[in-house]
Order: structure tokens, then sequence, then C-alpha cells
């Protein structure tokens, strides 16, 4: 399917509806989680970028290569002193409680 605005849109709204169902309401000083999925080039990039923020905590890492995402793994944890949870499937990532975004 080609996204258009509109796809985007919807998709959009579903997800702000799902989270707003959840129950999960953020603070002014609560991070939100989340997973970088495909962290070989690109999502390399998304981690720091996640990492330096205030307002984000990376939780998570999703990549089926098992030799980056352990890799990442350890530069995280050596950055930060925490150890994000590492998925080689999109679909174990998503049922994760702590992730409340995904890049």
């Amino acid at each position: 399917m080609t996204m258009t605005r509109k796809n985007f849109m919807g998709g959009s709204a579903v997800l702000v509806a799902g989270m707003m169902g959840s129950g999960r309401v953020f603070g002014a000083n609560e991070k939100i989680g989340v997973c970088v999925i495909g962290v070989h080039g690109r999502g390399k990039s998304h981690i720091s970028g996640f990492t330096e923020s205030p307002d984000s905590e990376v939780v998570a890492l999703c990549d089926p290569d098992r030799k980056v995402l352990a890799d990442r793994a350890g530069q995280h944890k050596a950055k930060t002193g925490k150890m994000p949870k590492t998925y080689t499937d999109i679909r174990d990532a998503l049922t994760d409680g702590a992730i409340d975004a995904v890049s």
C-alpha cells in the first residue's frame, strides 16, 4: 500500500488513541522509552539522538543481525551504563510494555 497523508494521519490517530487508551500519562519529568529498529546504518544515529535527548531513553534495540545488535547494545551500555533489551523479531519488541515509541 502506498503511504498517503490520509493513511499516515489515520495511523497516527490510532497510535495516539491506543496510547491514551492504555491509561499511560507522561509526567513532565518522565522519559519516553524508545526502541530503535534496524541499528546497523542510520539506526546508529537514531540511538545517539535519542540517548542525547533529555526526554527519551533507549530501552530496546531490534535488528535481525545478532552481531550488529550485540555490538550496538554493548556500545550503548558503555555510554550510558544501561543495557537495552535486544530483539531480533520486531513482533516481540512490540509486545514490550517498556517501549512507548519506535524509530
